[in-house]
């Protein structure tokens, strides 16, 4: 019974957490790397809204 329900629950949690920790660091890479990108969307979005509203 270790690896019934409880195994698969550790599994499924571990695995969120590493696709997390991921994520997140490919989202600081990113930012990181292309910063002026970022800051480029950013605008855009901005102005986007203003221009909905």
């Amino acid at each position: 019974m270790l690896f019934g329900l409880n195994g698969s629950w550790v599994c499924l949690v571990l695995a969120c957490v590493l696709v997390l920790v991921l994520v997140l660091l490919l989202g600081v890479t990113c930012a990181g790397l292309s910063t002026d990108e970022v800051f480029v969307l950013d605008g855009v979005i901005t102005e986007t809204l203003d221009w909905v509203s």
